[in-house]
């Protein structure tokens, strides 16, 4: 996140810090959310099965990887252009919410 904030400093100087940190919020909280899945991910220990075969053991962890990541992807935007909550309720109306 601090690469992806530094990188635009350009913009930093141009509309000030507070504001360009206010912009970062929804790349802020992509990285929070994808650093806490990868975390959690990794912590997790996952009962080695001798008999699990390859749906179960190969296919459904992976996409339930692609799954997260797509839905993740609604927030991985570092333009600014639209707040937070904007992204949830994008996130809502995916599943059919008015939110």
């Amino acid at each position: 996140m601090f690469y992806h904030f530094t990188r635009d400093y350009r913009v930093i100087e141009k509309v000030g810090l507070v504001q360009a940190c206010i912009n970062f919020q929804v790349f802020a909280f992509y990285c929070l959310a994808l650093a806490t899945a990868l975390s959690i991910s990794e912590l997790r220990r996952r009962r080695v099965q001798s008999r699990t075969g390859f749906i179960k053991g190969h296919l459904v962890p992976t996409a339930g990887v692609i799954f997260f990541y797509a839905l993740l992807d609604v927030f991985g935007s570092t333009q600014g252009n639209y707040p937070l909550t904007e992204h949830f309720r994008y996130l809502g109306h995916l599943f059919g919410l008015k939110l």
